[in-house]
């Protein structure tokens, strides 16, 4: 087990939901009682249930998303992409249909779903021509919560930055100096829909499609340059970013987008640090410092 691996367990140790509340809100969604109901330890936004015919998500957040997520996989679906319908959203208890396949990283395991990964640059696409009113995450209403990218919104965590430049040996300094003097000059389109997690987790192959992306609860309004980044600093080392853009709707990739993308990783880098240190994730701590050097080495 990789310290990744436990820091994940550890995370979902700590989520536990009485079993006879999670049926209740099966009850609440389907009208049934499930006749199985499995915990999965997969993502660390939600506690998670297979309950049959449906799954079961929980947020432990205070501020729960579910009710912004299903506005974005409302809009996904008509704009084309398999999401599933979200039947109940109560509070942090989130019901939705359970869609058929297994993630992407799973299926990797046996085989090279090739046809499948064709299609994900297009379905992408679709997400990305959802115009958004607005920065930030999805609302219920579907609007995002800034009228500007908070780009430089990490740069609050002033106690976590610290901790993660004593403890880990890192250059928090100069990578945060980075990030506001290189920031004015990135050009923001209006906003787009993203996904907000675009990595293979959220990613369903069924035969040789893909049968849905899911997990939508970052979901938010932001450059379409986003999810790209994502994909490209999570999933790299074993499907290069090359493979999606290979279907992708955009092909005009230029040194403003270079700009955007690094900043983007820069942020990004900065902001799961602080996860990994907190969850004591060594493995999290090393990759991700070497995804911060090679966002710093853009600017160099």
């Amino acid at each position: 087990m990789t310290d990744s691996d436990d820091a994940l367990r550890r995370l979902h140790a700590a989520m536990v939901t009485p079993r006879e509340v999670v049926v209740d809100v099966v009850r609440a969604a389907t009208g049934s009682t499930p006749r199985r109901l499995e915990r999965i330890i997969a993502g660390r936004a939600c506690e998670v249930y297979d309950a049959g015919e449906v799954i079961v998500r929980i947020s432990h957040e205070s501020q729960p998303r579910f009710a912004g997520e299903r506005w974005a996989l409302d809009a996904a679906r008509a704009a084309g992409v398999p999401t599933p319908q979200v039947l109940l959203v109560d509070g942090g208890f989130c019901v939705e249909e359970k869609l058929p396949g297994e993630r992407l990283d799973v299926v990797l395991r046996d085989r090279w779903p090739g046809r499948a990964i064709e299609q994900l640059g297009d379905l992408l696409g679709r997400i990305h021509s959802v115009p958004m009113d607005g920065f930030g995450y999805v609302q219920s209403d579907g609007r995002g919560t800034a009228t500007e990218f908070p780009l430089l919104d990490v740069l609050g965590e002033h106690a976590a930055l610290n901790a993660i430049a004593n403890s880990c040996d890192i250059d928090v300094d100069r990578a945060v100096a980075t990030l506001r003097t290189h920031a004015p000059a990135a050009t923001w389109p209006a906003p787009c829909l993203v996904h907000g997690d675009f990595t293979m987790d959220n990613v369903l192959v069924d035969g040789d499609r893909v049968s849905g992306l899911i997990d939508m609860e970052k979901a938010a309004g932001s450059h379409w340059a986003d999810d790209l980044m994502m994909w490209d600093s999570c999933c790299r080392g074993r499907i290069p970013l090359e493979l999606i853009l290979a279907s992708y709707p955009r092909q005009a990739f230029d040194a403003e987008f270079d700009l955007v993308f690094h900043l983007l990783l820069l942020r990004w880098s900065l902001r799961v640090l602080i996860i990994a240190h907190h969850t004591r994730d060594r493995t999290g701590v090393e990759y991700f410092r070497g995804e911060l050097a090679r966002a710093m080495q853009f600017f160099c």
